[in-house]
């Protein structure tokens, strides 16, 4: 098989209730040209018999097993290590894809623009809280609210920086599973940070798009499923503290003095560089 343009990265660890649905809506991409890396972090449910079935049935499906438990995001930069695609297109075990999603990305994207978001659905499952719904429903902040359009547009890296200021430590961009980027980024800017307790995935796309900008497509074409053990919900309760007050910390301390962030220091005026030094003091 010769080097496939998308590497769908599937990370898993006992996922077995919502696996089936999303190795499905991976195997039936209109886009053909793609491999499926599942790195499984150590289950102990049916996840591996699972995904050995749908390997049987699928020559484009890859499998990988962790000898130690990585933890979340050890296995997501996993996946980055063995993804061969010159794409990476994540997909999270509870979460799907519309069929056509790799298509309609693909055709957005380019060596320009190397790092595509796609709106996302919310599927909330029965054992979700009212609170919890509330929060996706009300309180989450989305690009389709910032840039209003109902045709793919692009926030150069300039305007990116604003945004990250304006809005820091909220994950506007998304869930991995709305994300589309070039492999070779991650040569410079390197893989996902396991320092931040909730919003790991947010630095690594601000990392992206503080150089690169981002190009956001308004069309529901992934979906992000909400239910009790899910890690995110897990995060909001266990980690409220962490994720409230060191996370913005840490993250104003990455704009102003990581090296993976001098693209956007040179781009960012000084009142703007003021206002993340005072979540310093």
């Amino acid at each position: 098989m010769s080097q496939p343009l998308v590497s769908i990265c599937i990370p898993t660890y006992n996922g077995e209730k919502y696996l089936r649905a999303c190795l499905d809506s991976a195997v039936l991409q209109t886009f053909r040209d793609i491999e499926i890396v599942i790195v499984d972090d150590g289950s102990s449910d049916n996840t591996l018999t699972i995904i050995n079935e749908y390997k049987q049935k699928d020559e484009r499906i890859k499998v990988f097993i962790n000898e130690t438990n990585l933890g979340l995001v050890g296995n997501w930069n996993k996946c980055l290590e063995l993804a061969k695609g010159k794409w990476i297109k994540y997909l999270f075990q509870d979460d799907l894809l519309e069929s056509k999603c790799l298509e309609t990305m693909l055709s957005c994207a380019s060596d320009e623009k190397p790092f595509v978001v796609c709106k996302r659905e919310f599927l909330f499952e029965s054992n979700v809280t009212p609170e919890i719904k509330k929060y996706y429903t009300e309180k989450t902040l989305t690009l389709d609210q910032i840039k209003k359009s109902d045709q793919a547009v692009y926030i150069d890296h300039v305007e990116f920086a604003k945004l990250v200021v304006k809005y820091l430590s909220l994950n506007f961009i998304g869930e991995p599973t709305a994300v589309l980027f070039r492999r070779n980024l991650v040569e410079k800017s390197g893989v996902f940070n396991p320092g931040f307790a909730q919003i790991c995935d947010l630095e690594y796309w601000m990392r992206i798009a503080s150089e690169h900008g981002v190009l956001y497509i308004p069309h529901a074409l992934a979906k992000f499923r909400v239910h009790a053990s899910s890690v995110s919900f897990s995060n909001d309760v266990g980690k409220k503290f962490k994720s409230s007050f060191i996370d913005p910390i840490l993250i104003a301390y990455n704009l102003l003095f990581d090296v993976h962030y001098d693209h956007f220091r040179i781009h960012t005026p000084v009142f703007q560089k003021t206002k993340l030094n005072n979540y310093l003091k």
